[in-house]
């Protein structure tokens, strides 16, 4: 009977691995066909990573990686797309638990800082940045510049046996495209790494077509 159910867990795992590989390849797809767009409305930023982060919690447990998140108790009010923004934050940080070891430690803070808006190449302007901040493995330099490459493989024996990067961080990086916003990587092989999303404030970065209404929202 043991041996059935764990072979009905593996059974399992694939096809939730499988659906969410045909779902991104999908997700691409659409956005190479330019027909994915964005569904944003303004909400709290702060309020939707927390929930994001407590989906983690087990898994981090099951890892004995320490899993900490630094949010504002304050609203932070940014135009995002619910399921959009759930897709990126859930690759990043499934990938940073994935390359991260017991003992580790995984850290998600959300922070506002004044940046250039390198989308638009304007002045100084208030950004919201989220950080997803590992001690796990770190990526090799030579690696940093392909890391949003699709199906890019990096040479470290460990990478592949933790089964590369995938897909899911190109679609992360044009998810955040999507949403006006840019994605940045810095890591140290051995000692970490660190994914640092930035997404602007306001509308004026919006089209109409971009924004919903808030009664179109999937929760109160």
């Amino acid at each position: 009977k043991g041996n059935f159910r764990e072979e009905v867990v593996i059974m399992r795992r694939n096809a939730h691995r499988l659906l969410r590989l045909i779902n991104q390849i999908l997700d691409l797809a659409k956005i190479d066909a330019g027909k994915l767009k964005l569904s944003a409305a303004e909400q709290d930023l702060a309020v939707f990573i927390r929930d994001t982060i407590s989906n983690f919690e087990s898994a981090a447990r099951n890892k004995k990686i320490e899993l900490i998140s630094q949010i504002p108790k304050r609203p932070v009010m940014v135009y995002f797309d619910n399921e959009k923004m759930e897709d990126i934050l859930e690759i990043i940080i499934s990938n940073a638990l994935k390359f991260s070891f017991a003992g580790n430690k995984v850290m998600i803070r959300l922070a506002l800082h004044d940046r250039v808006d390198e989308v638009n190449k304007t002045d100084m302007k208030p950004m919201a940045e989220i950080t997803i901040q590992d001690t796990g493995m770190g990526i090799p330099q030579e690696d940093i510049d392909h890391i949003f490459d699709r199906f890019y493989q990096m040479n470290s024996s460990q990478t592949r046996k933790h089964e590369g990067w995938g897909i899911g961080l190109s679609l992360a990086n044009e998810l955040v495209k999507l949403h006006h916003g840019t994605i940045k990587v810095k890591s140290v092989p051995a000692r970490g790494s660190s994914f640092i999303i930035s997404l602007p404030f306001g509308r004026d970065h919006l089209s109409d077509e971009e924004i919903i209404s808030e009664s179109a929202l999937p929760f109160p």
